[in-house]
């Protein structure tokens, strides 16, 4: 049953466990099996409250009795609830959203399966059966807390203390997320039968994977986690939640502690992970189009085709060969790419009598494959050099003294020159062109096209930092203040007895002009931490350090 947000201070007292659960209280579910959502939860439903006016019971002198607090609300702590879930959801959506706008040219044609197959799932293993037995606890150590200062005097002071369990405990364990392993939020104490939220007794920031615990905890042989084994640390302010703690077992002695852990994905999304900014799309997808073109690379196939030439015969229609022999669907033509009719190699007529370059020496070695060229009987290595002239004077004297092999090419009307005096094949490289300009260039299943299929999920709570919750806070508030304005309008002509009319037309502008507000905050600092945003800067720092140096006076040495 909802509480209305009145109630909570002007009947509760403020006390957040008298709230509705929020597992199960959200519209869709998001975020709640994350424990610092549902412990923050109902921290904002207070939050709202006191930002909307409620105060609590105030003292009367006169009367020397508590009275209600004046201020009229309508909400609930569920439209809390779903206001914090869209506030969330929002801030994630933002931030992800200007991620791929600036990445989008890294990410098209990558795998979009983890966005497909696989969601953050977060795991409390008393619902999944699966029980958790932590040990004992002892002091830690300085360097168990990676020797945070910030810890330093607690240590001293003993009021940190490290408990572990075995990996075996735990299902599919995301060893990459056990930043995000905590306890549960709602708890019984065995001892008090009090409601106890777990998860503010822990320094999740500091858990880690190790071995078995060596050292007897003296100054001489301090506790020291091995970096060999399958245990998992983490680290809590008291002693009683321990697993064998009274308040954790009772009677019962199982050691088991409810354990709210995430589970290891195979296909990770592209949230929390550094997306790589290279020139590999330019130069397989951008390039990929002119290489096309330049005949070097592409993606649509180029295909080697061999007409039947006719002694005699000058003209070929190579539309008609194609329908027969291209295997062209109805309305498809082919584009010729290249026309293999051309004198033979300068390097085939070598030793040629007849190709007038007046070669009077053998100068090819028979261990370079040139022997059967000519039944040469002695061999002389000449430079390089020699050999390069020898085929260039033999193809300058085809072009000058000899009629040069060519042909003419029009809408794939082939005229060869000079005309065949032999029956032989014509070989051609050519293109379908329904190839050539096919929207589609890459048929693989599950890869980016675009912003809808980009790998990326709703945001792990847990992994928001403080900025960007106090952002969702106050957008959460923004959220409530104009829904209540809403139920003030709809019953503004009803006077309520002892509230009188509800006035809402000020407080909805309020609202609205409040999350327009923030929004706009959030795209800036977005558009300043962008790629080109993070550029345009250093380069005005450049220009600004330049300017500095320039007004400096240059030493003068003197020697």
């Amino acid at each position: 049953m909802a509480i209305n947000l009145k109630d909570l201070y002007d009947v509760y007292l403020g006390d957040t466990s008298y709230l509705t659960p929020v597992k199960g209280n959200t519209p869709f579910e998001y975020y709640t099996n994350d424990p610092e959502f549902v412990r923050d939860a109902k921290n904002v439903a207070k939050f709202v409250a006191q930002r909307l006016g409620v105060s609590g019971p105030t003292y009367d002198v006169a009367t020397a009795n508590f009275v209600a607090s004046p201020a009229q609300l309508n909400i609930s702590d569920l439209t809390v609830y779903a206001a914090f879930e869209e506030a969330v959801t929002t801030y994630g959506n933002m931030v992800y959203q200007f991620k791929i706008r600036d990445n989008y040219i890294n990410i098209e044609g990558s795998d979009s399966l983890p966005f497909n197959n696989s969601e953050i799932t977060f795991v409390n293993s008393i619902d999944v059966n699966s029980p958790v037995t932590w040990s004992g606890p002892r002091l830690a150590t300085w360097k168990d807390v990676d020797y945070s200062p910030a810890y330093s005097q607690s240590i001293v002071d003993g009021e940190i203390y490290a408990i572990s369990a075995s990996l075996s405990d735990f299902i599919a364990l995301d060893t990459k997320q056990i930043k995000a392993l905590t306890f549960a939020t709602d708890f019984t104490d065995q001892v008090l039968g009090v409601k106890l939220d777990l998860s503010t007794y822990v320094y999740n920031q500091f858990n880690k994977i190790g071995g078995l615990t060596s050292g007897s905890g003296t100054s001489g042989n301090p506790y020291v986690i091995t970096t060999t084994g399958s245990f998992v640390y983490t680290f809590v302010t008291s002693p009683q939640i321990a697993g064998n703690s009274p308040v954790i077992t009772g009677s019962a002695g199982t050691g088991s502690i409810p354990t709210v852990y995430i589970q290891d994905s195979n296909a990770p999304a592209l949230n929390n992970r550094l997306i790589s900014n290279n020139l590999a799309t330019i130069t397989t997808t951008i390039a990929e189009d002119y290489a096309s073109e330049a005949g070097v690379g592409g993606h649509y196939n180029v295909i080697s085709g061999a007409i039947q030439m006719t002694a005699g015969v000058q003209d070929y229609d190579l539309n008609t060969w194609a329908s027969a022999s291209a295997s062209l669907d109805p309305g498809d033509r082919i584009e010729v790419r290249r026309v293999y009719y051309e004198e033979p190699p300068a390097i085939v007529r070598y030793f040629d009598p007849y190709a007038g370059t007046g070669t009077g020496i053998q100068s090819l070695l028979e261990t370079f494959g040139f022997g059967q060229f000519s039944p040469g009987i002695n061999f002389l290595l000449m430079p390089i050099y020699f050999d390069v002239q020898r085929i260039q004077a033999i193809e300058f004297n085809d072009q000058i003294r000899k009629a040069a092999y060519s042909f003419n090419l029009v809408n794939n009307k082939l005229r060869i020159f000079p005309i065949p005096d032999i029956d032989k094949k014509l070989f051609i490289d050519y293109v379908k062109i329904s190839d050539k300009f096919s929207a589609v260039k890459d048929e693989r299943n599950n890869v980016v096209t675009d912003v809808m299929n980009t790998p990326f999920r709703n945001p792990i709570y847990s992994k928001i930092n403080a900025v960007g919750r106090t952002w969702i806070y106050k957008y959460t508030l923004a959220l409530a203040r104009e829904i209540e304005a809403h139920i003030r309008i709809q019953f503004a002509n009803l006077n309520i007895q002892g509230v009188g009319p509800l006035q809402g037309s000020e407080l909805i502008t309020d609202a609205r002009t409040e999350k327009e507000n923030l929004l706009t905050e959030l795209k800036e600092m977005l558009n300043e931490t962008s790629r080109r945003g993070q550029l345009e800067r250093k380069q005005l720092e450049a220009g600004y350090m330049r300017d500095t140096l320039q007004q400096i006076p240059l030493p003068i040495y003197i020697f």
